[in-house]
This record gives C-alpha cells, structure tokens and sequence, in this order.
C-alpha cells in the first residue's frame, strides 16, 4: 500500500511546495540572504501545514479506493485466510471484516443477498463523499482566509490613504501655470 500512495503523496507535497516557491515572498527572502533552513522554517513550513490538511482527505480516499478495488481481487487489506489442503475448502476469506473486504467477498452474491453487499457499499460511498467534502470545504476556507488578508490589508491601506489625504491644508496646493 505505501508503495502505490508514496509516489502520488510526494508528488502531491512536491507540487504545493513549488508552487509555494515561486512567490515574490521567497524570492525575497533569497536576495536579503536567508538560509534554506530559514526559508523552510518561516515561510515555507506555515503555508505548505496548511495545504497538507487539503491532501491528507484527499489521501485517505485514494487509499479508500485502492483497498476496494483489491478487495474485487480477493485480496483483502488485512489479509487473506486461504486453504492449501487437499480436500475441498472455503473460498478465499479476509481475516478483518471490514467494507471493502465485504464487498469483495459478497458482490457475487448480489442477485440472492444484496443488502450484504449493500450495506457496506453505501458507508464506503458515504465516507469517501464525506472526505471529499471535508477537502472541498477545508479548500474553501483556505481560499476564503487569503482573501480574507487581502482584504484587510486593501482596508489598512486605503485608510492610511484617506488620513493623509484628510489632512491637507491650503498651503499643500501650489498654482501650475500652462504655457
């Protein structure tokens, strides 16, 4: 299993870092000459832990699929209980009774017992649902919080602007002359 979710995750984490990198805020911190640790530390480390609570749904729910998809295969997630004996044997059986492991067990049987099947299907379908939409929203309000400070910081500078402005005197103007 961390042989197929590792690659994606660091990619994942490789990409948001990138991204990250390429900010005026880093180039900066560059040319004034702070260390990659310093880098790491101050800029890097605060955007990257929250982007890392927006991949970490998404990597449960690929997980989620992953064992469900195995399971059709009958091989199940905490393993397989198989008889190498002579005389006739069970078919292939998990040895944790979990979601998927009872999907795959029983979607065969789907004609003559299908609220076997079913039941598992749906709270594995509700839970990946439910962690989609714990990404969606967690994406939300990462979008909302940056614009958020943006807005805050348009406000404070606007409002520097009309102090200043509001304290103009006469004497501030000086008469231009067209030639």
């Amino acid at each position: 299993m961390a042989l197929i979710l590792a690659p994606t995750t660091a990619i994942l984490i490789s990409n948001e870092t990138k991204q990250i990198l390429q900010k005026d805020f880093i180039t900066s911190t560059m040319v004034l000459g702070g260390s990659t640790f310093y880098i790491f530390y101050k800029h890097l480390l605060p955007h990257i832990k929250l982007r890392l609570f927006i991949i970490y749904p998404k990597i449960v729910i690929q997980s989620l699929l992953i064992i469900a998809h195995l399971s059709y295969f009958k091989l199940y997630f905490g393993g397989t209980d198989i008889c190498y004996d002579d005389f006739p044997c069970d078919p292939p059986k998990p040895f944790i009774e979990e979601w998927a492991s009872m999907i795959g067990l029983h979607y065969l049987n789907l004609h003559n017992s299908w609220w076997i099947f079913l039941g598992p299907m749906l709270f594995l379908t509700l839970t990946i649902l439910l962690l989609s939409g714990i990404s969606k929203g967690m994406e939300g309000l990462l979008d909302i919080n940056s614009k958020t400070q943006m807005k805050s910081k348009k406000i404070l500078n606007t409002s520097k602007k009309e102090k200043e402005a509001s304290n103009l005197t006469k004497n501030d103007f000086g008469l231009v002359h067209h030639s």
